[in-house]
């Protein structure tokens, strides 16, 4: 109660006041954003690559930082598709949804 007093004589304005509709983060560039994450999915796999090459894959550290790399990439790499989808790169993403609509409407 204290802090949200403060931070109001301060000034401050409520969480969502000033933004004006736009998402906290959203990217100006979405090329450059997909560009990125393809980067950021493809290093963690580089990674991967480089623990089987240097012969600690079949460790148990081996394994966990595959695991965790792995996991890495594949957060990444959703995020490239769902950003190619949303560019409208990838032919027939979402041409099931499509066809259901135009067959429910028709």
């Amino acid at each position: 109660m204290k802090v949200k007093k403060k931070l109001q004589h301060r000034g401050h304005k409520g969480k969502h006041e000033g933004h004006k509709g736009r998402i906290i983060g959203e990217e100006e560039n979405p090329v450059a954003m997909l560009v990125i994450s393809l980067v950021l999915a493809l290093l963690p796999v580089a990674g991967v690559a480089w623990i089987g090459v240097s012969g600690w894959l079949l460790t148990v550290d081996g394994l966990f930082m595959s695991l965790i790399l792995l996991a890495m990439a594949g957060v990444f790499a959703l995020n490239a598709a769902m950003q190619a989808k949303a560019l409208g790169l990838v032919p027939g993403f979402g041409k099931k949804q499509e066809q259901a609509k135009a067959a429910h409407g028709a």
